[in-house]
């Protein structure tokens, strides 16, 4: 069981939303729709729906937290926002609901995804031709 799990994600989650500032419900809009996500995950987890439900963990958890550091990042008015994110959390609040949460959707696919995988396969796993076929 890694020591970072999805009900800590959900409850870093959880202590985001009631400190979101309320200028900001645009970047509220995909943290609740993400957090919904998680939590289906942690369920499908628990449910025994993967073949490898303790790699999803620590990949869902690998994951999330680039996009919470993210946001942190944001909230915190750094400089230091990756760019993908940076877009996606200024774009204008006046966008409807569907665009600021697909924003997000792909700031975290495109720039998180790749990167969480990397943190969570080794090299010798990328090699292995057991672990790929997988």
């Amino acid at each position: 069981m890694p020591t970072r799990d999805i009900a800590k994600v959900v409850a870093a989650m959880d202590v985001r939303l009631v400190r979101m500032p309320p200028e900001r419900n645009a970047q509220r809009l995909f943290l609740e729709t993400y957090r919904r996500t998680t939590l289906a995950v942690g369920k499908a987890i628990e449910d025994a729906q993967f073949e490898d439900p303790e790699w999803v963990e620590r990949w869902d958890v690998a994951f999330a937290d680039r996009y919470l550091a993210a946001l942190d990042l944001d909230l915190a008015g750094s400089p230091d926002v990756p760019r993908p994110w940076r877009l996606a959390f200024s774009a204008p609040a006046s966008l409807p609901a569907l665009r600021h949460v697909l924003l997000g959707i792909n700031a975290h696919i495109n720039y998180d995804l790749p990167q969480a995988l990397l943190a969570v396969i080794s090299d010798a796993e990328f090699a292995d031709p057991v672990v790929v076929a997988r």
